[in-house]
């Protein structure tokens, strides 16, 4: 059974007839850079695989990550890849698996995908990639949660392997021995990689990358290879245990911004683009949705997904951007008003009563005689 955060978004006040309700507030939760869990059912154990052959545009929902939080994972970008290891066939733009079966990485996101290229031609310096969003929810909703202190880390980047990161505050890489990957940034994404070839294990920690993020909302990660052949990365939602004291690098915050899309809304304009500053990543969403309107649909407020099963914020809550985001207008059509008919002098099919106001008006003045006329012949009496 999922742990379920009550927390209500809307606080009322009745008065008399009357509902006050204060703006809604997007949920912060602290994970104190502890344990995620992304996949395992018990202990570490990850019983199946997650997105075989998944191209872009893949989702798929975790449940319970975090206590109270579900995340919604989505392939976003695919750059290079083939699933089949075929390369007279040409590339497919498919991941082998998005997140593999592991009994003893279960919590990780374990993704496996394969370069395309000639794999018998290690200078080839092919470059595959694959880009992911995570957005944060509370469980069983798509209400929108913001996690602070979150801390995640990568081990065995070798064979020319990469991550990219956007929106840290800090990472770390190993002191002794020395890391044997270089760190870069460029536009608030940071990218480490191993440049040389050089293969390694798990337990080399000169391979190993950690970051932490001091809040966010969605998350986006970018995993490749500048070498042809099979790749696999590990992404664990935890805090590293390393065996001496890493270096650790203050990662300076950049300004991104948050764009709006009124997906496929009829009239109306979207309201301009908001940015974060270099001092706070936090956006106060735009308020209201202006003269944006569906037809007869309700506005639902602002999604990452077009089909709204991404983080979804309400006008006037905040979002805390870790990259570019784009949030795409939500349009409820079941809750549109229906109408009803109301023509004057209509025939009743069954009845023969019309739906004349003249006509009930009459009646109602002769209901209303007839009572005054029997108080009035009881007061006489």
């Amino acid at each position: 059974m999922k742990n379920k955060l009550f927390i209500s978004s809307t606080a009322a006040i009745v008065f008399g007839s009357f509902i006050f309700a204060t703006p809604a507030s997007a949920t912060t939760i602290n994970v104190a850079k502890g344990s995620m869990n992304f996949g395992a059912v018990t202990g570490t154990n990850q019983p199946t695989t997650i997105g075989e052959g998944a191209g872009l545009g893949f989702t798929h929902r975790y449940n319970d990550v975090f206590a109270g939080v579900d995340a919604v994972a989505t392939i976003i970008d695919i750059q290079n890849i083939d699933s089949d290891d075929d390369a007279t066939n040409g590339k497919d733009l498919k991941v082998d698996e998005f997140d593999d079966k592991d009994e003893e990485s279960g919590k990780s996101i374990d993704v496996s995908a394969d370069i395309f290229g000639d794999s018998g031609d290690p200078e080839s310096n092919e470059t595959g990639s694959v880009s992911f969003r995570l957005d944060f929810v509370e469980a069983d909703s798509t209400k929108a949660v913001t996690l602070q202190n979150i801390a995640m880390n990568v081990v065995d980047l070798d064979s020319r392997q990469f991550v990219k990161f956007a929106g840290i505050t800090s990472y770390k890489l190993s002191a002794t021995p020395p890391t044997a990957l270089v760190a870069s940034s460029e536009n608030g994404v940071f990218e480490f990689k191993e440049p040389n070839g050089v293969g390694s294990s798990s337990d080399n920690e000169d391979h190993w990358v950690a970051v932490e993020f001091a809040a966010a909302s969605t998350l986006t990660i970018t995993v490749g290879a500048r070498e042809s052949g099979g790749a696999t990365f590990g992404i664990e939602f935890a805090e590293s245990d390393w065996s001496v004291a890493p270096n650790e690098t203050t990662a300076d915050l950049v300004a991104y911004t948050v764009t709006y899309d009124s997906n496929e809304s009829e009239s109306g304009d979207v309201p301009a683009s908001q940015s974060s500053t270099v001092s706070s990543p936090i956006v106060t969403l735009a308020a209201p949705q202006g003269d944006l309107a569906n037809g007869e649909c309700e506005f639902d407020g602002w999604n990452t997904r077009t089909d709204g099963t991404g983080s979804n914020f309400l006008d006037t809550e905040t979002i805390t951007l870790t990259a570019n985001t784009t949030l795409y207008a939500q349009w409820d059509c079941d809750a549109a008003p229906v109408e009803e008919e109301t023509n004057p002098g209509e025939e009743l099919a069954d009845t023969g009563e019309t739906t004349d106001w003249m006509t009930m008006t009459a009646l109602y003045a002769i209901v209303a005689g007839a009572v005054l006329f029997a108080l009035g012949r009881r007061k006489r009496a």
